[in-house]
C-alpha cells in the first residue's frame, strides 16, 4: 500500500513531488566554524514538509552522494563540497532550490 507522496518501495516519487510542489529551499556553502571543512547547508523547507520527510531526503543525499551529514532543526548539512549533486537531487524531488 502506497503511503502519501513514497513509492513501495520506501523513496519518494518523482512525479509526487513535481505535482505537490514542494516550493522554494535555500543551499549555501559553509565554511565557517567547521575547522575549515566545506559544509553544505539546505535551508528553509516549507512548513508541510515534515521531520521525517526532511530526514528521509538527508538520507538519500547522503546515498547519492556518498557523503556523511545530520539533520538540525529542519536544516541538512553536508560534509564536502558536492553542491552539482545536492542541487540536481533537490530539482529532481521537485524543489526549487536558491543558491548554489
Amino acid at each position: 500500500m502506497h503511503q502519501l507522496g513514497r513509492s513501495s518501495r520506501n523513496v519518494y516519487d518523482r512525479a509526487t513531488f513535481l505535482r505537490d510542489g514542494h516550493g522554494h529551499i535555500t543551499a549555501s556553502v559553509s565554511p565557517s566554524h567547521r575547522g575549515g571543512k566545506t559544509v553544505i547547508v539546505v535551508a528553509d523547507f516549507a512548513p508541510h514538509i515534515t521531520a521525517a520527510q526532511i530526514g528521509d531526503y538527508a538520507r538519500q543525499l547522503k546515498n547519492t552522494c556518498g557523503c556523511g551529514g545530520t539533520v538540525r532543526e529542519r536544516t541538512i548539512e553536508f560534509q564536502g563540497d558536492q553542491p552539482g549533486k545536492i542541487h540536481a537531487f533537490l530539482e529532481a524531488a521537485g524543489f526549487r532550490v536558491d543558491g548554489v
